[in-house]
Protein backbone atom coordinates (compact mmCIF):
# COMPACT_ATOMS: atom_id res chain seq x y z
CA UNK A 1 0.00 0.00 0.00
CA UNK A 2 2.68 2.43 -1.25
CA UNK A 3 1.51 6.45 -1.04
CA UNK A 4 2.52 8.28 -4.13
CA UNK A 5 2.26 12.35 -4.79
CA UNK A 6 1.29 14.72 -7.80
CA UNK A 7 1.48 18.48 -8.10
CA UNK A 8 1.52 21.09 -10.56
CA UNK A 9 4.20 23.09 -9.07
CA UNK A 10 7.99 21.61 -9.35
CA UNK A 11 6.41 18.00 -10.16
CA UNK A 12 7.72 15.78 -13.30
CA UNK A 13 7.15 12.45 -14.34
CA UNK A 14 11.14 11.36 -14.26
CA UNK A 15 10.93 12.53 -10.34
CA UNK A 16 10.34 9.72 -7.72
CA UNK A 17 6.39 10.04 -6.90
CA UNK A 18 7.67 11.00 -3.41
CA UNK A 19 6.07 14.41 -1.31
CA UNK A 20 9.50 15.91 -1.70
CA UNK A 21 10.17 14.90 -5.41
CA UNK A 22 6.22 14.52 -6.78
CA UNK A 23 4.70 13.52 -10.26
CA UNK A 24 3.14 15.73 -12.76
CA UNK A 25 0.38 14.20 -13.96
CA UNK A 26 -2.38 12.08 -12.08
CA UNK A 27 -2.31 9.97 -15.15
CA UNK A 28 1.00 8.96 -14.64
CA UNK A 29 0.62 8.51 -11.16
CA UNK A 30 -2.25 5.99 -11.99
CA UNK A 31 -0.02 4.36 -14.69
CA UNK A 32 2.31 3.70 -11.54
CA UNK A 33 0.27 2.67 -9.01
CA UNK A 34 -1.48 -0.73 -8.34
CA UNK A 35 -3.82 -1.87 -5.98
CA UNK A 36 -4.93 -0.43 -2.92
CA UNK A 37 -2.41 2.67 -3.02
CA UNK A 38 -2.92 6.42 -2.18
CA UNK A 39 -2.10 9.01 -5.18
CA UNK A 40 -2.12 12.39 -3.02
CA UNK A 41 -2.81 15.77 -5.66
CA UNK A 42 -1.57 18.85 -4.59
CA UNK A 43 -3.35 22.09 -5.39
CA UNK A 44 -3.19 23.21 -9.42
CA UNK A 45 -4.88 22.51 -12.14
CA UNK A 46 -4.80 19.31 -14.10
CA UNK A 47 -6.27 18.68 -17.97
CA UNK A 48 -6.57 15.69 -17.91
CA UNK A 49 -8.43 12.80 -18.47
CA UNK A 50 -8.22 9.05 -17.06
CA UNK A 51 -9.04 5.74 -15.96
CA UNK A 52 -8.31 3.87 -12.43
CA UNK A 53 -8.14 0.22 -13.48
CA UNK A 54 -6.54 -1.06 -10.60
CA UNK A 55 -8.80 -2.09 -6.91
CA UNK A 56 -8.64 0.01 -3.75
CA UNK A 57 -6.91 3.00 -5.21
CA UNK A 58 -7.42 6.27 -3.41
CA UNK A 59 -6.94 9.28 -5.22
CA UNK A 60 -7.17 12.32 -3.15
CA UNK A 61 -6.82 16.34 -2.72
CA UNK A 62 -3.65 16.52 -0.25
CA UNK A 63 -4.36 18.32 2.78
CA UNK A 64 -7.09 20.06 1.25
CA UNK A 65 -5.45 21.86 -0.97
CA UNK A 66 -7.39 22.86 -4.33
CA UNK A 67 -6.78 20.22 -6.89
CA UNK A 68 -9.07 20.57 -9.64
CA UNK A 69 -9.29 18.25 -12.82
CA UNK A 70 -10.72 20.15 -16.08
CA UNK A 71 -12.14 19.28 -19.42
CA UNK A 72 -10.74 22.57 -20.66
CA UNK A 73 -14.71 22.80 -22.35
CA UNK A 74 -15.29 26.67 -23.70
CA UNK A 75 -18.74 26.44 -21.92
CA UNK A 76 -19.36 29.04 -19.90
CA UNK A 77 -20.19 29.03 -15.78
CA UNK A 78 -23.26 31.43 -16.32
CA UNK A 79 -25.94 30.08 -17.95
CA UNK A 80 -27.25 33.26 -18.61
CA UNK A 81 -24.71 34.17 -21.53
CA UNK A 82 -24.83 31.74 -24.78
CA UNK A 83 -23.50 28.63 -24.55
CA UNK A 84 -21.08 27.29 -26.80
CA UNK A 85 -21.75 23.75 -28.49
CA UNK A 86 -19.50 20.51 -27.40
CA UNK A 87 -15.75 20.75 -28.86
CA UNK A 88 -13.54 18.23 -28.53
CA UNK A 89 -11.67 19.66 -24.99
CA UNK A 90 -10.02 16.81 -23.67
CA UNK A 91 -12.48 14.00 -23.60
CA UNK A 92 -13.68 12.08 -27.28
CA UNK A 93 -17.31 12.66 -27.25
CA UNK A 94 -20.53 13.28 -24.90
CA UNK A 95 -20.25 10.31 -23.44
CA UNK A 96 -16.26 10.23 -22.09
CA UNK A 97 -16.21 11.34 -18.99
CA UNK A 98 -12.87 13.14 -17.20
CA UNK A 99 -12.78 9.96 -14.49
CA UNK A 100 -13.54 6.29 -15.36
CA UNK A 101 -13.54 3.74 -12.39
CA UNK A 102 -13.09 0.51 -13.76
CA UNK A 103 -12.29 -1.09 -10.70
CA UNK A 104 -13.81 -2.47 -6.96
CA UNK A 105 -13.30 0.22 -3.79
CA UNK A 106 -11.75 2.98 -5.09
CA UNK A 107 -12.43 6.15 -3.58
CA UNK A 108 -11.85 9.63 -5.03
CA UNK A 109 -11.97 12.77 -2.83
CA UNK A 110 -11.89 16.05 -2.05
CA UNK A 111 -10.91 17.28 -6.17
CA UNK A 112 -13.00 20.06 -7.90
CA UNK A 113 -14.12 18.61 -11.72
CA UNK A 114 -14.75 21.53 -14.03
CA UNK A 115 -15.60 22.19 -17.40
CA UNK A 116 -16.03 19.05 -18.90
CA UNK A 117 -17.43 18.56 -23.10
CA UNK A 118 -18.58 15.16 -21.63
CA UNK A 119 -19.30 13.54 -18.29
CA UNK A 120 -17.27 13.59 -15.15
CA UNK A 121 -17.53 10.59 -13.67
CA UNK A 122 -18.15 7.02 -15.39
CA UNK A 123 -18.47 4.33 -12.83
CA UNK A 124 -18.65 0.67 -14.77
CA UNK A 125 -18.76 0.36 -18.07
CA UNK A 126 -22.21 -0.86 -20.02
CA UNK A 127 -22.30 -3.79 -22.67
CA UNK A 128 -22.03 -3.16 -26.26
CA UNK A 129 -23.04 -5.63 -29.17
CA UNK A 130 -18.95 -7.26 -28.43
CA UNK A 131 -18.48 -6.98 -24.41
CA UNK A 132 -20.75 -8.07 -21.69
CA UNK A 133 -20.97 -5.09 -19.20
CA UNK A 134 -18.28 -4.55 -16.95
CA UNK A 135 -18.98 -3.83 -12.82
CA UNK A 136 -17.09 -1.65 -10.90
CA UNK A 137 -18.55 -2.37 -7.01
CA UNK A 138 -18.12 -0.50 -3.86
CA UNK A 139 -16.68 2.97 -4.66
CA UNK A 140 -16.81 6.20 -3.34
CA UNK A 141 -16.78 9.66 -4.89
CA UNK A 142 -16.94 11.94 -2.02
CA UNK A 143 -16.14 15.67 -1.04
CA UNK A 144 -16.02 16.65 -5.04
CA UNK A 145 -17.33 19.57 -6.39
CA UNK A 146 -18.35 19.18 -10.23
CA UNK A 147 -19.37 22.30 -12.16
CA UNK A 148 -20.30 22.62 -15.43
CA UNK A 149 -20.32 19.54 -18.16
CA UNK A 150 -22.33 19.25 -21.89
CA UNK A 151 -23.26 15.57 -20.53
CA UNK A 152 -24.29 13.88 -17.43
CA UNK A 153 -22.04 14.35 -14.58
CA UNK A 154 -22.40 10.94 -12.87
CA UNK A 155 -23.23 7.83 -14.33
CA UNK A 156 -22.71 4.56 -12.74
CA UNK A 157 -23.55 2.05 -14.94
CA UNK A 158 -24.21 -1.96 -14.06
CA UNK A 159 -22.68 -1.93 -10.67
CA UNK A 160 -23.23 -2.13 -7.28
CA UNK A 161 -22.90 -0.26 -3.93
CA UNK A 162 -21.52 2.43 -4.75
CA UNK A 163 -21.32 6.34 -2.97
CA UNK A 164 -21.49 9.63 -3.97
CA UNK A 165 -21.41 11.62 -0.99
CA UNK A 166 -20.99 15.31 0.48
CA UNK A 167 -20.71 16.72 -3.63
CA UNK A 168 -22.07 19.67 -5.35
CA UNK A 169 -23.25 19.24 -8.50
CA UNK A 170 -23.70 22.33 -10.80
CA UNK A 171 -24.49 23.34 -14.56
CA UNK A 172 -24.69 19.61 -15.42
CA UNK A 173 -25.76 18.27 -18.57
CA UNK A 174 -25.74 21.52 -20.60
CA UNK A 175 -26.51 19.84 -23.91
CA UNK A 176 -30.65 19.75 -22.97
CA UNK A 177 -29.60 24.03 -22.07
CA UNK A 178 -28.37 24.12 -25.62
CA UNK A 179 -29.95 21.46 -28.10
CA UNK A 180 -33.43 21.51 -26.23
CA UNK A 181 -34.66 18.46 -25.45
CA UNK A 182 -32.56 15.29 -26.03
CA UNK A 183 -32.89 11.68 -24.50
CA UNK A 184 -31.11 11.12 -21.38
CA UNK A 185 -30.52 14.66 -20.03
CA UNK A 186 -30.05 14.19 -16.21
CA UNK A 187 -27.11 15.11 -13.53
CA UNK A 188 -26.67 11.88 -11.98
CA UNK A 189 -28.01 8.41 -13.19
CA UNK A 190 -27.51 4.52 -12.06
CA UNK A 191 -28.15 2.38 -14.99
CA UNK A 192 -28.52 -1.09 -14.56
CA UNK A 193 -27.00 -0.76 -10.83
CA UNK A 194 -28.46 -1.39 -7.49
CA UNK A 195 -27.75 -0.51 -3.97
CA UNK A 196 -26.27 3.11 -4.89
CA UNK A 197 -26.67 5.65 -1.75
CA UNK A 198 -26.21 9.93 -2.08
CA UNK A 199 -25.69 11.43 0.51
CA UNK A 200 -25.91 15.18 1.24
CA UNK A 201 -25.84 16.09 -2.73
CA UNK A 202 -26.36 19.76 -3.33
CA UNK A 203 -27.71 20.63 -7.09
CA UNK A 204 -27.40 24.04 -8.51
CA UNK A 205 -28.72 25.09 -12.00
CA UNK A 206 -28.44 21.71 -13.09
CA UNK A 207 -30.25 20.57 -16.60
CA UNK A 208 -33.00 17.81 -16.68
CA UNK A 209 -33.45 15.46 -14.39
CA UNK A 210 -30.90 15.89 -10.55
CA UNK A 211 -31.30 11.96 -10.25
CA UNK A 212 -32.16 9.38 -12.82
CA UNK A 213 -32.35 5.57 -12.11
Amino acid sequence: MAIYYVSESGGSNSKLGTLASPWRTITYALSQAGASDTIYVRAGTYYESFSINDDGVTLAAYGGEAATISGNWGGTTNPSYPVPMRDAGSVASEDSPLVHIKAHNVTVDGFTLSDSPGRFFTVGQGKTASRAAIPANGNTIQNCTLDTCYSAAIIIHSSDSNIVQDCSIARASYKLHVNGSPPQAHCVAPVFSSNTTFRRIDFDECYGEAISG
